[in-house]
């Protein structure tokens, strides 16, 4: 199910549609009534009324490869038609996983201070390199990888990263 890390939810959310497609499946829980209904604010003011909550086990496709937390989480359900599931700060935040940082840290970042050792002159243009010259400089920095202490044994798995 597609999902969308969001740092202004406080809380996770999935639609009673997409819940109802993960129940078909099997193995999930009963929703739970809230004591208090919340209210949840989008980002163009609308507001949804969340008045359920399930406990759902996740697993996260990313770069590095499928991350699933041992424990499930509680996520509020809403009854507006929504196509992704909102991974909310409840989540990212113990998981580790800071966005608003990872914003700053790319932020503070200027061309000056990227400690490039490569000058490039005002003439230098960006352009479309050729699929075979790719795949060389790709089999290259894989090869230095394994020539400076890479595993062996997760070359296939750093192959599919790159491929």
């Amino acid at each position: 199910m597609p999902y969308c890390a969001d740092t202004g939810a406080e809380k996770s959310i999935i639609s009673a549609r997409k819940l109802k497609e993960l129940e078909k499946l099997g193995g999930l829980g009963k929703t739970s009534t809230l004591a208090r209904p919340i209210v949840c604010e989008t980002v163009g003011k609308h507001k949804i009324l969340a008045q359920r909550s399930v406990l759902l086990q996740i697993m996260l496709h990313t770069a590095a490869g499928p991350v699933r937390p041992v424990k499930p989480y509680e996520v509020l359900v809403i009854d507006e038609d929504e196509d992704e599931f909102i991974l909310g700060e409840d989540i990212l935040d113990d998981l580790g996983i800071s966005i608003d940082r990872q914003l700053e840290q790319l932020a503070e970042r200027t061309s000056a201070d990227d400690d490039d050792p490569i000058a490039f002159g005002e003439d230098f243009l960006a352009g479309c390199t050729p699929d075979e010259e790719v795949r060389q400089a790709v089999e290259a920095m894989i090869a230095k990888a394994m020539e400076n202490g890479f595993p062996p044994e997760k070359e296939g798995k750093l192959r599919t990263i790159v491929y």
